[in-house]
């Protein structure tokens, strides 16, 4: 199991580092993510696409609530990648211990979707463009052990 997390304990350092780093720069205070687009105009706070107190309780919705008065739209595309790139990624189980291991995976990501909800947009938009390079190099990587693959096929049967 350790094997599983040992990358992660590498990466965790430079998780929080980046998570200081755009919650304190002053640079990236009131930086706009599109320049004259109000959506996402601070990359050191969560981006605030519209106002929903009216939708949710207020214990959720307060300045002080676990999702704040603001629907933020980046947090719930970083989740829908990363469950994307498990889905995509990883193998289909084989025995009933690796399926129950893939949906405690799953439920994780929605642990996950409420703990980024507040984090600063800055780092939504660092793990959105990891996961979506990681999907393009899977399908490079995939498209490419494909062909030496149908290749070497094609000249079998010619044979």
């Amino acid at each position: 199991p350790l094997s599983g997390c040992l990358l992660v304990f590498f990466q965790l350092p430079v998780f929080a580092g980046l998570y200081r780093l755009l919650a304190t720069d002053i640079t990236l205070r009131q930086s706009p993510l599109i320049s004259g687009m109000q959506w996402c105009s601070n990359l050191s706070g969560p981006d605030e696409l519209c106002r929903w107190p009216a939708v949710l309780p207020s214990f959720l919705t307060s300045e002080t609530g676990w999702l704040g008065p603001y629907l933020n739209i980046l947090p719930l595309v970083t989740i829908a990648l990363f469950i994307m790139n498990q889905r995509l990624l990883t193998p289909p189980p084989t025995d009933e211990q690796q399926q129950m291991q893939q949906k405690m995976m799953t439920f994780m990501m929605l642990f996950f979707a409420v703990m980024f909800f507040k984090v600063p947009s800055g780092l939504c938009l660092y793990f959105i463009a990891s996961s979506i390079w990681t999907l393009a190099e899977h399908k490079v990587l995939k498209k490419n052990k494909l062909a030496p693959a149908a290749a070497s096929a094609t000249t079998a049967r010619g044979k």
